[in-house]
């Protein structure tokens, strides 16, 4: 974990009026105020229950205010982290706030708030703990050649490697959001 990870989970930034949810939604999001406003929005309208947080991953422009206008809880890194970064910044609050459950997407749109459902059926018939959105008809020509060669190197059947529309148990959680 770098110092700026940790200087953002060592401030004491978890909302201790919340209610308590068992499902969070982390969106790492850099430089997506045109957008995120009308994706927390849609979240909101299909899961009011939810812990949706954006984590706002270094923004130039006004991420962050739009996120929280629009009822997001927004963390905001003090550098740049990336992606995984942010995610793994969200994956921390979300164990913190005692969440058993979080799922990633996109703060540009990209994932439809109305297919989370889907990917949370998946975890509970599979047993998962960690299951993956695919979304393969979206890859451009190169990624998706990217994609075969590696279905042919290993042998997995992924059909997007690179969806950040995920959901993960806490067990999944607790690993990935851990320093090492």
């Amino acid at each position: 974990m770098n110092a700026a990870a940790s200087w953002v989970m060592s401030v004491d930034m978890i909302d201790r009026t919340a209610e308590p949810a068992a499902f969070a939604i982390l969106m790492p999001a850099k430089d997506e105020a045109l957008l995120v406003g009308r994706v927390v929005a849609s979240v909101r309208r299909h899961f009011s229950h939810a812990h949706l947080i954006v984590i706002d991953d270094g923004s130039s422009d006004e991420t962050a205010q739009v996120a929280a206008e629009a009822g997001a809880t927004v963390l905001r890194l003090p550098v740049s982290l990336g992606a995984w970064g942010a995610i793994q910044t969200g994956m921390r609050y979300a164990l913190q706030l005692g969440c058993d459950t979080a799922m990633t997407m996109d703060a540009d749109g990209q994932h439809l708030a109305e297919e989370i459902p889907k990917l949370m059926e998946a975890l509970e018939r599979e047993q998962a703990e960690v299951v993956i959105g695919a979304f393969p008809e979206r890859g451009s020509p190169a990624r998706q050649i990217a994609w075969r060669f590696f279905r042919a190197l290993t042998g997995f059947e992924f059909a997007d490697l690179t969806s950040g529309f995920r959901v993960y148990r806490r067990r999944a959680l607790s690993l990935l959001a851990s320093p090492r």
